[in-house]
């Protein structure tokens, strides 16, 4: 179940990259390294 989630959010972000554009990638990237961090 955990993997189907996962799965799911990826094709999300996927689909939100593709439509934003570059400054929404941007932003994930620096939300990626705050939760990493």
């Amino acid at each position: 179940m955990k993997e189907y989630v996962i799965q799911v959010t990826n094709q999300g972000f996927l689909l939100v990259m593709i439509a934003s554009g570059p400054p929404i990638i941007i932003s994930m990237m620096v939300g990626l390294m705050i939760s990493i961090f």
